[in-house]
């Protein structure tokens, strides 16, 4: 039996007798500040959502949403709700609304992620409040004359549309990134209806125009490039001399690519995510059918590339991955969520191809992995070159690691042989690589991104044994200011799982689970490198975290399969010292990355042995019955 899984099996009986000795915490529930009543009041074509396209439906929801936002900034000056669990009881009241109107269930749920409701800076140019509004534009602007009177005239609404779209560009280039201007249209937006229009946000100019909850539909925009002209025309009734409107070009603040595709529904939130899509697959004559999960991943992916800009990873065709793969003839390896296989790319470069398992439909998986990686660029996180998205096919193309997976070379089936033995000088800068990519991850992007499941194998090696963080199909992103974050059951390696991630009684869900994780993955590192065997008769050493931690306690030489220099000995204490401080039972004890980074370069003679940690040693009683540690495995299963 492999050293992790055995690890697996003390950590996870461990976690069960914690979980039943721990006090059981109750929900308070959240009230949602939100009045939507209007959502049963006010006309609104709800037959959109009525049909089998799911891309109108959520562009009309996102509108409606929207009303009760602008009057949430108008009552509050707040752009966007406090917190997560606040825009989640939002969200459920807005669906039980629209459940009383007999839509389909679940609506929101399909169409919205709760956190993008909730306040940041990293919206839109820092923007929180309406105090940070003024402060970027001052306190008067082009909307405030052109968006006050009654937007029902068609001709008042254009001089609206136009000068939103005017402050929409100056906000974006405050900000400075340009990924932002889809929430700087947000915030332009709310701030139209409910800040600036005399009338209010359910008044039926602001319904109509700012919202474009037209009774004749939603308004789209389209560039006439013979005549030079933006038009706009009411879907449901084209033919309809009221129904286009065309103002010069010249007028229009916009850029031709945006103009050939965005909606006025766009100008309301969201649209600009799709512009990319439409004209792709609508122009092709493809079904434009969005009740299937596939297309919502379409999305997502098309929105990917739109905000990673010249940095996007190519996408290719299902045939170009048969092509560089050779129809796929050399395999490299299998993991959870597919196989690998070697391949190269037109000018002879390789490559490595992860096809996803078909049986993994639903593209959680593959959409946390582009998104992660598109959003990294660092020496210790490998590198996305493209990807494959066509129906179930889909593959990720990375760049090629010659020396595989960092398990190969310490786990106890493999270490013994001479070619897959590490030197200690190799080990500890291969742990220093992989914290310096899992501090980057933490602290270098705009978003943070927590991995969840750092272990060996997600570990590359490249020709010159530069570690490279992998597989980031359990990742989650958030902002860098949220300290904790919301997630649905459990997620990593057994043997490699934080304990807050088993049970919130431990502590809440954040960057320091990783922290966790790498620390057990370090000292399955020192613990490989000297081929502990866990199943030894003495009983200090039947589980090895015990036995390097007694070890590093009373100073004992921790080489046993050769003789270690003086310099190997202090970088193997350093390792075990960081690993120990890393897997505390209570993320607060845990350090940071960055300290983790700062620990390993630094002197041997600054660090401290940490307390030894709660859950690396179970009852002696049960450690020597093995009958009484299976029983605990299986309860510990029940729990979970």
């Amino acid at each position: 039996m492999k050293l992790e899984l055995k690890l697996g099996l003390v950590t996870l009986s461990l976690f069960s007798l914690s979980l039943s000795s721990s006090a059981q915490t109750t929900n308070t529930s959240v009230a949602c500040p939100l009045d939507l009543g209007y959502v049963l009041r006010i006309p609104w074509p709800s037959s959109y959502c009525r049909n089998d396209n799911r891309t109108e439906c959520c562009q009309t929801l996102q509108s409606l949403y929207g009303i009760a936002l602008s009057k949430h900034l108008k009552e509050t000056s707040l752009f966007r709700l406090s917190d997560l669990q606040t825009s989640i009881a939002c969200l459920s009241d807005f669906d039980s609304k629209l459940d009383s109107l007999s839509l389909p269930r679940n609506l929101t749920s399909f169409c919205f992620d709760p956190v993008q409701f909730v306040i940041t800076p990293n919206v839109c140019a820092g923007i929180e409040s309406t105090r940070d509004w003024v402060a970027r534009l001052g306190r008067s602007t082009v909307l405030d004359s052109a968006c006050a009177p009654d937007l029902v005239n068609l001709t008042a609404c254009d001089a609206c549309v136009k000068a939103g779209l005017q402050v929409q560009t100056a906000l974006t280039n405050i900000d400075g990134n340009r990924s932002h201007s889809i929430g700087c249209f947000y915030f332009t937006i709310s701030y139209a209806a409910g800040i600036v229009n005399d009338f209010g946000p359910e008044s039926a100019g602001s319904v109509s125009c700012i919202f474009g909850l037209s009774s004749m539909g939603p308004r789209f925009f389209y560039l006439d490039e013979p005549n030079g002209v933006v038009c706009s025309r009411f879907r449901r009734i084209p033919d309809s001399p009221n129904a286009v409107r065309c103002i010069p070009k010249r007028k229009w603040n916009l850029k031709a690519k945006v103009a050939t595709g965005a909606s006025a529904a766009g100008v309301l939130m969201g649209l600009m995510l799709l512009i990319l899509w439409y004209r792709r697959h609508h122009s092709s004559g493809k079904s434009m059918i969005f009740w299937k999960k596939g297309s919502d991943i379409n999305q997502k992916i098309e929105a990917i590339l739109k905000n990673c800009g010249p940095l996007a990873p190519k996408r290719y065709s299902y045939s170009d991955v048969k092509k560089m793969t050779n129809s796929f003839k050399e395999k490299l390896g299998r993991g959870g969520y597919g196989e690998v296989y070697k391949g190269k790319l037109q000018n002879g470069d390789p490559i490595a191809v992860k096809v996803l398992n078909k049986s993994k439909g639903n593209g959680e998986e593959f959409i946390n992995e582009v998104t992660s990686i598109s959003r990294t660029s660092h020496v210790n996180v490998v590198t996305l070159l493209g990807f494959c998205f066509e129906g179930h096919k889909r593959a990720l193309i990375y760049e090629f690691m010659p020396n595989g997976s960092l398990d190969k070379f310490i786990s106890n089936d493999n270490s013994s042989t001479e070619e897959h033995q590490l030197g200690w000088e190799t080990l500890y800068e291969i742990a220093i690589g992989i914290a310096r990519g899992l501090e980057y991850l933490h602290r270098g992007c705009n978003t943070r991104i927590l991995h969840f499941d750092i272990k060996p194998h997600n570990i590359l090696l490249d020709e010159d044994f530069c570690p490279k963080i992998s597989d980031f199909g359990l990742a989650k992103l958030c902002p860098k200011k949220e300290s904790i974050v919301a997630m649905v059951g459990m997620r990593g390696t057994i043997g490699y799982i934080a304990p807050e991630v088993f049970s919130r009684n431990f502590g809440g869900v954040s960057h320091k689970s990783d922290v966790y994780s790498y620390g057990m993955m370090i000292l399955n590192m020192v613990g490989g490198k000297n081929n502990v065997d866990v199943g030894v008769d003495h009983t200090s050493e039947l589980y090895f975290l015990d036995w390097m931690y007694t070890h590093l306690e009373m100073d004992k030489e921790i080489g046993q399969c050769s003789v270690m220099t003086k310099e190997q000995n202090e970088r193997a204490r350093k390792m075990m010292i960081v690993g120990f401080w890393c897997i505390q039972t209570h993320p607060s004890s845990r350090p940071s990355m960055s300290r983790v980074v700062g620990m390993l370069e630094g002197s041997l003679e600054t660090l401290q042995i940490p307390t030894r940690p709660a859950l690396s040693s179970p009852p002696r009683a049960l450690a020597a019955d093995s009958s009484a540690t299976d029983k605990l495995v299986s309860r510990s299963s029940d729990s979970c």
